[in-house]
């Protein structure tokens, strides 16, 4: 969103400061009001109000489809409640006959107009429902226009000041909620197919997503707005009654705003890969049976040529057609060395946590393999097309005798590409080739419903790590990093975890892997915290034949400078380097070897990665074992407790892409003469001087607390 600022009014020598801006977004004006300090010792209500010199168009026909399934409906939830509040807050403040006849039957109008949109939407009366929306919009303006017309002496009551606010913020979340449909109407006008995406209007993909960014926008502005003025409530003229009412409204366009928040990423997104300039993409596809440390084992790679939003060129293949053609030997990382490879390759090269890093280093091997230079990188597990099959329903590949199902869909692929593809053709990554046009297909013949929920799917695998996104271009590279979608190892003020295990058995074992995490960490007296970490597998039984046990190399990420004090349940394995006779050294691999220390008690590898501390070891769990690993450290947070002042702590936990199903559990523990002040999320539970959360770990995770 640009937004242009330019001042046209300001009078510092008055009491009173009034300023009219101007504001314009994607070329359209808006203008903003606002009055607001004191004039004669009285405090006066601060208006803000943004006005479009134009409602938002509306395309809503569709016929089959229902907001029931998006966020949108929290909008009439949140104004109804607004309005609920509002109609007291009127009643206690007018005095005046006339006027109170005036605003509080324009209120309850508006009010009822609310009820017949919500009403509308879900009877798919999407024409009904605009037509409410304007008609409240002018109703909540009119009533707005009867307070302004009372007495001095009346509209100087604080509830009255009150009731505007009110009414303010109900009238901005209606043209809010109108520009969301008119966005989300512009999504539903997009298509996929075999060649890519296209418009069912057949207008120009890029005139639609700068028309969908732009209603996108006002609606996000509006929101604001309203969110604004409900924060800025005198919450001493509102009724008891109906203060949590307010908190409630509050809350729900938190929400709201957030969700919105993420159809404009994915909106970006889209543009991103629409570009008018051609662009080339390696695409990494992730077995997370056989788990790595960016989401599972590279079998199968492709290369995507996008223009216009248009699927020009899409070759799938295995990687060992790639990896055969390096020439250049190059030394594996040192735990690869003990089960698998003396050659590292592009099957192997997202060796690193961090995304970025070992998507570069894919980069770079697939040119040294194929003299193909590319513009970035997308990796999916499997995860992704299982969820969108849930929504296509079976699939039918009909020259493989194959129906495709969200619950076969790994079993399937697996058993096509690994043990019954033609041996003369060779091909064995040919199904997934054939695959994916047709999926593409079936997602261009989806309801509108289903479509949105096909949105839906991608926003949870990018915030799940099921889809991670890398770009040579700097500007793409920091939106995909801001919204959390690059997986790269994150920055915390405090505490930090992230427990990354890489399978170098060769089995798909994975699958049958079950993982609890726990962290207990303690404020000691001297202000530094110990950290005792337990970490519980379960191998339980599965059909791996070939190599049946899981074979880990755990890697825990903890805060950089951290100290270990003891290590508990790790197999005493030697250490190899990244280092081989006769073969070239990888620099990035090179400088982790020569920083690393070995704990003489435990041989667990202590050394730096992306910014943080790293304890490293082995695990290995036959089937139907399990083990526990129990790690103690100090992380060098250290606080004053002897000064009064407030402080904060918080600790991100990190989740690996593609990890099994994780629990995590942990709790903090303060002295008891420290006073908890607040704690993060809200709902943290706090049990005397203990902070206790846990999570079922599908995306990234903070907790914290401000004590004293």
């Amino acid at each position: 969103m640009h937004l242009k600022k330019e001042k046209i009014l300001n009078k510092p020598d008055l009491k009173t400061v009034k300023k009219e801006e101007i504001f314009t977004i994607n070329k359209e004006p808006l203008i903003r009001r606002l009055s607001s300090t004191k004039e004669y010792g009285k405090k006066y209500y601060r208006d803000t109000n943004f006005l479009p010199r134009k409602q938002p168009r509306f395309v809503l026909s569709p016929s089959d489809f229902s907001w029931s399934s998006v966020p949108a409906l929290a909008v009439f939830v949140l104004l109804s409640l607004v309005l609920v509040s509002a109609f007291p807050l009127l009643q206690m403040a007018e005095k005046e006959r006339q006027a109170k006849s005036a605003v509080l039957g324009a209120a309850t109008s508006a009010y009822d107009e609310f009820l017949g949109a919500q009403q509308a939407v879900l009877d798919s009366n999407y024409d009904g429902a605009n037509f409410s929306l304007s008609s409240a919009y002018q109703g909540f303006d009119k009533a707005l226009d009867g307070l302004q017309d009372l007495s001095v002496a009346v509209s100087l009551l604080p509830q009255v000041e009150t009731g505007k606010q009110v009414l303010s913020a109900a009238r901005d979340s209606v043209l809010g909620a109108q520009y969301l449909l008119a966005g989300l109407t512009n999504l539903l006008e997009l298509k996929a197919g075999s060649n890519g995406l296209y418009t069912v209007t057949g207008a120009g993909l890029e005139d639609k997503l700068k028309e969908t960014v732009n209603n996108l926008n006002f609606s996000s502005l509006y929101l604001t707005s309203a969110s604004g003025l409900l924060d800025g409530l005198d919450m001493s003229s509102v009724p008891l009654e109906f203060k949590n009412k307010i908190e409630i409204a509050k809350e729900q366009i938190s929400v709201f705003s957030k969700s919105l928040g993420e159809i404009l990423s994915l909106q970006s997104l889209i543009s991103d890969f629409a570009s008018a300039e051609e662009k080339k993409y390696l695409v990494l596809f992730q077995n997370y049976r056989e788990l790595r440390a960016t989401g599972g084992f590279i079998g199968t790679v492709g290369l995507l040529t996008l223009k216009e939003g248009q699927i020009k060129d899409l070759k799938i293949e295995t990687v060992y057609n790639s990896d055969g053609q390096l020439k250049l030997h190059v030394a594996p990382p040192g735990p690869l060395q003990r089960h698998l490879t003396d050659r590292w390759g592009l099957r192997d090269s997202n060796w690193f946590f961090d995304f970025p890093t070992s998507a570069e280093k894919a980069t770079e091997f697939y040119e040294l393999e194929t003299g193909v230079s590319v513009d970035g990188v997308m990796a999916f597990t499997p995860e992704i097309f299982k969820k969108l099959l849930e929504i296509t329903g079976p699939i039918t590949m009909s020259g493989y005798g194959e129906v495709l199902t969200g619950e076969n869909f790994v079993d399937v692929v697996q058993y096509q590409t690994s043990e019954i593809y033609d041996r003369e053709l060779n091909q064995p990554k040919k199904f997934l080739a054939d695959f994916t046009p047709v999926l593409l297909n079936w997602l261009g013949d989806l309801s509108n419903v289903e479509w949105l929920n096909v949105f839906e799917v991608l926003l949870d695998s990018l915030s799940q790590k099921n889809t991670l996104l890398f770009s040579f271009d700097d500007g793409q590279q920091e939106r995909f990093e801001n919204m959390g979608w690059a997986g790269q190892v994150r920055t915390a003020p405090h505490d930090y975890l992230a427990v990354v295990n890489s399978n170098v058995g060769a089995g798909k074992t994975d699958q049958n892997i079950s993982q609890e995490i726990n962290l207990e960490s303690k404020l000691l007296p001297d202000g530094s915290i110990l950290n005792k970490l337990i970490i519980t597998r379960t191998h339980m039984p599965g059909n791996e034949k070939e190599f049946p046990t899981n074979v880990d190399f755990m890697r825990i990420f903890v805060p950089a400078r951290s100290r270990l004090i003891s290590v508990f349940g790790f197999e005493n394995y030697e250490f190899l380097p990244a280092s081989l006779e006769g073969a070239t050294n990888d620099p990035d691999l090179k400088k982790i070897d020569n920083d690393t220390l070995i704990n003489a008690e435990s041989n667990t590898l202590i050394y730096k990665e992306s910014g943080k501390t790293v304890f490293a070891n082995w695990l290995v769990l036959a089937p139907g074992e399990t083990k526990q690993v129990k790690v103690e450290y100090i992380v060098p947070v250290e606080y004053n407790l002897s000064e009064s002042s407030y402080k904060a702590y918080s600790i991100l936990v990190q989740k690996q892409p593609g990890a099994p199903d994780t629990k995590f559990s942990g709790e903090f523990v303060l002295p008891r003469y420290l006073e908890v002040w607040s704690v993060y999320p809200q709902n943290t539970q706090m049990f005397e001087n203990k902070l206790i959360f846990d999570s079922d770990f599908q995306t990234d995770e903070v907790w914290g607390l401000v004590f004293k």
